[in-house]
């Protein structure tokens, strides 16, 4: 599951510790994102990782 916050940020939950994202936005529209978890949690509590979705 997942929110999509201000300047694209995405909020999700269940993921693995890597893996590849599929975004999808409008009929024809989609990319695709590599991710990896940190070692540790941000401060608020979640992890925080950045990507490029291709």
């Amino acid at each position: 599951a997942g929110v999509v916050g201000d300047k694209g940020e995405v909020y999700m939950s269940g993921l693995s510790e890597r893996g590849k994202l599929k975004v999808v936005w409008g009929e024809n529209s989609q990319c695709h994102a590599d991710y990896r978890l940190p070692e540790e949690k941000g401060p608020a509590g979640v992890y925080l990782t950045r990507t490029v979705c291709m």
